[in-house]
C-alpha cells in the first residue's frame, strides 16, 4: 500500500470516527435534556459519555499508530 492510498484510509477512518464522536456529544445533551427519570437520565448519559471517550481514545490511537509507521 502506498503513501496516498495510506493516507486516505487515515481520512476515511478519522472522518468516521469524527461522525460518531459527534453522534455521541449529540446524544449526550439530548440525553440531559430529556423529560426521563433521573435514574435512566444518569444512566443513559454515562453510557454516551463512555462511548464517546472511547471513540476519542480510540482516534487518538489510530492517529499515533500511523504516525508511527
Amino acid at each position: 500500500m502506498n503513501i496516498k492510498s495510506q493516507n486516505a484510509a487515515l481520512r476515511r477512518k478519522a472522518a468516521t470516527i469524527n461522525g460518531l464522536i459527534a453522534l455521541g456529544a449529540t446524544m449526550i445533551g439530548v440525553t440531559v435534556a430529556s423529560p426521563i427519570p433521573a435514574f435512566w437520565r444518569g444512566l443513559m448519559t454515562g453510557v454516551w459519555i463512555a462511548g464517546t471517550v472511547g471513540l476519542i481514545g480510540g482516534q487518538v490511537f489510530l492517529q499515533r499508530a500511523h504516525r508511527w509507521r
